[in-house]
């Protein structure tokens, strides 16, 4: 597998992973776990932080939740990055 494909699976993963979370789908350390296996395939904090940026801007993720219940739900993960 070439590590650019890994690493386009992993972001593609990594999204899945947050939205799996915002759905109340993984909980928290599960989905931190699964971020950090991301971040081994290549995939970088400012990336994943930019993921969350656009589902929490973007109508089409979670149209169910308004963007500021999505601000607080990923503000768990994003104080974790950021550690």
């Amino acid at each position: 597998m070439s590590s650019e494909f890994a690493k386009r699976w992993a972001l593609k993963w990594a999204e899945g992973v947050l939205l799996g979370f915002a759905r109340n789908r993984i909980e928290l350390n599960r989905a931190l776990g699964m971020l950090r296996k991301a971040k081994e395939l290549g995939v970088k904090d400012d990336e994943l932080l930019s993921i969350i940026e656009v589902i929490e801007n973007s109508p089409v993720y979670l149209p169910f939740m308004t963007q500021e219940e999505k601000k607080l739900k990923f503000k768990q993960i994003r104080n974790a990055l950021k550690k």
